[in-house]
């Protein structure tokens, strides 16, 4: 799998996961705290990959350099709202706010990477490089233990 399929597949899964945490209620504390420390891990995971081996590489092309500026500034929300949520007890009411506010940061970053960011990359890098990137991806992830 290229980089692109890689870290869209992830983009699924996180999806997944906030739709499962939608399905529960206030009362499903248990279920709450693993399905949100299950996302937690992805999420950590997933900007540690890019940060360290996608978005250096979109530094170095004209049409991408761009949009890292931007994915790094959502990606410092992103960790910002996880560090404060891992603070509040899954039954608070806060907590379901900022799952929701989470959620909405999540989904406007993939959509900017999947509209915008993967687009320009796919016409800057060279299809084997991104099989290179993927290979890479996939060696880091399982270095994680994921």
């Amino acid at each position: 799998m290229d980089a692109y399929q890689i870290l869209m597949k992830d983009h699924r899964n996180v999806e997944d996961l906030f739709e499962k945490i939608e399905k529960t209620d206030d009362g499903q504390h248990k279920e709450r705290e693993q399905l949100f420390g299950k996302l937690r891990e992805e999420l950590e995971l997933h900007t540690e990959i890019e940060e360290r081996l996608f978005y250096p590489e979109m530094k170095n092309h004209h049409g991408t350099k761009e949009l890292v500026g931007e994915a790094l500034e959502e990606h410092g929300e992103v960790k910002r709202l996880l560090k404060e949520l891992a603070k509040l007890s899954p039954g608070e009411e806060r907590w379901s706010d900022m799952i929701e506010e989470l959620d909405h940061a999540v989904q406007h970053h993939v959509r900017e990477e999947e509209e915008q960011m993967f687009p320009a990359a796919r016409r800057e890098i060279s299809e084997s490089r991104a099989n290179e990137l993927g290979r890479q991806i996939e060696e880091m992830k399982q270095r994680a233990g994921a």
